[in-house]
């Protein structure tokens, strides 16, 4: 997708989704209780796809990453985020 749209392709907003199905099922809040988001590198989100492909059309913008998370994980959105921003930048990115 990031090849064929490149030329709408302004920001980038990233996120990881948990390997197990049973997370993800019902509606958006009922996954997010579940765990279904998480760090990134942690889940089913190719980084190293995401790289090349972003390589391939020259992008040199900014992400978000994003991390929707219940509120009974351990840790803290912030040692979340620090995970995420380490598993992106050991792939390349940022």
């Amino acid at each position: 997708m990031i090849r064929r749209r490149a030329d709408r392709i302004e920001h980038l907003h990233l996120k990881d989704l948990s390997p197990d199905p049973h997370t993800r099922a019902g509606d958006f809040w009922s996954a997010v209780a579940r765990g279904a988001f998480c760090p990134i590198g942690s889940g089913l989100l190719d980084i190293a796809g995401v790289r090349d492909a972003l390589a391939a059309i020259g992008y040199d913008g900014f992400a978000t990453v994003e991390q929707d998370r219940r509120t009974d994980t351990a840790g803290t959105p912030a040692d979340d985020l620090r995970r995420s921003v380490a598993q992106l930048r050991a792939a390349g990115i940022g």
